[in-house]
C-alpha cells in the first residue's frame, strides 16, 4: 500500500495522512485508538479535553508506536492492531523526544527525554507478560530540561543526550554510567546527532547560534576535542591591496624642422587669406599673387625680367619639393 504520514499536535489531534493523496481526508487516530481502547478516553477523547501530544515515534521494525504527551505519560501501541500494550508514568513534564533503538539486539527498546530533566530507557520486548519495561534512568542534567537523545549507529549501549544547562552527555545504556560531558556551549543545546561515518565524531546545537563538531576521547581519561564550530559572525576578508601601475613616461615629441622659405619682396608679401594655413598653401598663394602682380604691372605681354623669372622659379621648385 501507500506510504502513510502519523502526526500529533499542540491541539492534542492526530492524523493518519496519505501524502500521495493530499486531497484524501485524514484519518482520525485518535477516535481510532479511543474505539479499540475505551479506557483511554480521558487522553485521547475530544470532548474530555485531549492532552497536547508532543512525540509519535514507531519501531525500527514498525511492529510497535510510541506517543508522548504534555503530561509526561508515553503510551505503546501495536501498529497492526492499534491495541495499546502499556503505559508509561515515569516522567511528570512535557516529553520532548522518543528514540527506538536501531540495533538488532535491542530493537523492542527505546529511550525518552523530558522537561523533569531525566532520560529514561525502556524495554518492551517482555511487555505481554506485564513486564512494566522500564530499565534504566539516567540524571546528569539536574532539573534542567532534556532536549534531544540520539542512539549511536556504531555502539548499541551509547547513547547522547543534551539539555538546558548547556552540556551534552555520552552514556553507557547499559550501566547508566556517563561516559563523556561535553561543555562549550554557552546556551541551551537542542539537538544533537552522531556523525553517520566517524563513530567518535558527535555534532551539537545550540540556541547560541552555533553548530559545534566534538571529537571523543577515551572514556578512561574522558578527554574530548571540539573540532570545529561555525563562527557567530563571519570574519570580513581583508581586501586585497592592488599596487597602482606606474605611468608610463610621455615619449617627448620630435621638434618639427621649420620649413625656410625665401624672403619675398615687400610687394608681393600679402597677409594670409585664412588662419592657420600650411606653408604649402601660403607657397601656391605666394605663386598665384606673384603671377597676378606681374600681369598687373603691365608686364604680361612682355617678356619677364630676370629677377622676376627667378622669383617664379623659386616658388615653383619649393611648390614640387612639397
Amino acid at each position: 500500500g501507500n506510504p502513510l504520514l502519523y502526526t500529533c499536535g499542540g491541539d492534542g489531534v492526530m492524523n493518519i495522512l496519505d501524502p500521495l493523496n493530499p486531497q484524501k481526508p485524514a484519518i482520525k487516530l485518535n477516535e481510532l485508538l479511543l474505539e479499540l481502547n475505551p479506557d483511554l478516553e480521558p487522553e485521547f477523547s475530544k470532548a474530555r479535553g485531549t492532552p497536547k501530544k508532543s512525540e509519535l515515534r514507531f519501531s525500527t521494525d514498525f511492529s510497535l508506536f510510541a506517543v508522548g504527551s504534555t503530561t509526561g505519560k508515553i503510551f505503546v501501541f501495536s501498529s497492526h492492531t492499534f491495541l495499546m500494550k502499556t503505559t508509561f508514568h515515569e516522567h511528570n513534564k512535557l516529553v520532548n523526544r522518543i528514540r527506538w533503538s536501531t540495533h538488532d539486539s535491542n530493537l523492542n527498546s527505546f529511550a525518552s527525554c523530558s522537561g523533569d530533566g531525566k532520560v529514561i530507557l525502556y524495554d518492551v520486548k517482555n511487555i505481554d507478560q506485564d513486564n512494566k519495561g522500564v530499565t534504566r534512568v539516567f540524571q546528569k542534567h539536574g532539573s534542567s530540561a532534556v532536549l534531544d537523545i540520539a542512539w549511536s549507529p556504531f555502539r548499541c549501549q551509547t547513547l547522547m543526550s543534551c539539555s538546558d544547562d548547556k552540556r551534552v552527555q555520552i552514556w553507557n545504556a547499559e550501566t547508566s554510567e556517563s561516559l563523556f560531558t561535553l561543555s562549550g556551549h554557552v546556551n541551551s543545546v537542542f539537538t544533537c546527532c552522531w556523525h553517520p561515518t566517524e563513530e567518535n565524531v558527535v555534532i551539537t546545537g545550540s540556541s547560541d547560534q552555533t553548530v559545534r563538531f566534538w571529537m571523543l576521547g577515551s572514556p578512561d581519561s574522558n578527554e574530548n576535542v571540539q573540532i570545529s564550530q561555525t563562527p557567530e559572525t563571519p570574519e570580513t576578508p581583508e581586501t586585497l591591496e592592488i599596487p597602482e601601475t606606474p605611468e608610463t613616461p610621455e615619449t617627448p615629441e620630435t621638434p618639427e624642422t621649420p620649413l625656410e622659405i625665401p624672403e619675398i619682396p615687400q610687394n608681393l608679401q600679402t597677409p594670409p587669406l585664412i588662419p592657420q594655413i600650411s606653408q604649402i598653401e601660403t607657397l601656391q598663394i605666394l605663386h598665384s599673387q606673384t603671377l597676378k602682380n606681374i600681369q598687373q604691372s603691365g608686364h604680361a605681354t612682355e617678356p619677364l625680367t630676370i629677377e622676376e623669372k627667378m622669383e617664379v622659379l623659386q616658388i615653383v621648385g619649393l611648390l614640387q619639393k612639397k
